[in-house]
């Protein structure tokens, strides 16, 4: 059969429900067919998920493992800081990341959400061993169990034209890299800046460089959620509109549904897609992860997603 075919996945959110024991199905009979499966999930987003739920998966021997439970000291001190990445790692070959988790409502299908707009990606080349990376951190960091077989980083068989970058972020380091690294792209527009975000509640440091921005004549439009699952989190967004608007930053409130997308584009030329929102716990507190992406592909086709989700705003 060749080498040993793997699965690794990383949610923040598995709903027990249709969607995602459909899935669960689907992974237990790649595990009884002989793929070594990982499965790592937020134990507060995944909160539903019940003994019942996942016993089926460890009976098929995958290894089924909560982030942060909360069952020693270390875990109750830190419980604010949540895994909220979403990866999959395909025999380390093929990677997916972005703001889908797994559930009915990010296909649209419960009714009482609706519909659900998002951004998602499918990666293949030496990106991919980037985010295999960051899976094996989350790994170690919560079953002390190191990922180094070099079947999980094998030779990329394929890459493409564009250059991409995997950037990860937690309260575990001392950069905050996301907050860093979106600072500085805001700081360095000098054309345009599109942002869309489920969640709106920057630190002061963003609001300037959001408003030094437009006032330096950078065209800033912001897409947020209208609606949301909380809608506290639409009214916390909206205390931050009256100075973004009168420095001259475009505001648009997505009203179909759900906006849960996570997508910045600098000036048609750099894009970062992920896991973090546009908010102070994405930013500061939470485990993020995000593909920044190098090349006037991939932001045109973002921008030309943002214009036409803006029909809906």
């Amino acid at each position: 059969r060749g080498a040993q075919q793997t699965l690794d996945l990383e949610y923040y959110i598995w709903q027990p429900d249709r969607t995602g024991t459909r899935l669960r199905d689907l992974l237990i009979e790649r595990a009884n067919s002989g793929v070594k499966v990982r499965f790592l999930y937020d134990s507060l987003g995944s909160m539903a998920l019940h003994r019942k739920f996942l016993a089926p998966m460890t009976d098929a021997k995958i290894q089924v493992v909560p982030f942060l439970p909360g069952s020693t000291f270390r875990e109750r001190w830190s419980f604010n800081n949540r895994c909220h990445r979403k990866i999959v790692v395909v025999d380390g070959k093929v990677g997916f990341t972005g703001g889908m988790n797994i559930g009915d409502e990010y296909l649209g299908a419960n009714p009482e959400i609706g519909h659900w707009r998002d951004t998602h990606l499918r990666i293949e080349g030496p990106a991919v061993w980037q985010l295999q990376q960051v899976f094996a951190e989350d790994w170690y960091y919560s079953t002390g169990e190191e990922l180094v077989d070099p079947i999980l980083f094998p030779p990329p068989s394929r890459s493409g034209q564009g250059i991409t970058q995997v950037v990860s972020g937690g309260p575990d380091g001392v950069n905050e890299p996301f907050h860093t690294l979106t600072f500085a792209a805001i700081n360095e527009a000098r054309e345009s800046i599109t942002i869309a975000t489920s969640y709106f509640a920057p630190t002061v440091p963003l609001i300037m460089a959001l408003e030094t921005a437009a006032a330096r004549g950078v065209k800033v439009r912001l897409m947020i959620a209208g609606n949301s699952v909380y809608p506290w989190t639409v009214w916390v967004g909206r205390s931050f509109y009256d100075s973004l608007l009168r420095a001259g930053v475009e505001i648009y409130e997505y009203k179909k549904g759900i906006l849960h997308s996570k997508t910045i584009t600098i000036d048609g030329v750099w894009s970062l897609v992920g896991t973090a929102n546009f908010d102070y716990r994405s930013m500061l507190l939470n485990f993020e992860v995000a593909l920044a992406l190098y090349g006037e592909g991939h932001a045109k086709t973002l921008e030309e997603q943002f214009t036409h989700d803006l029909k809906a705003c």
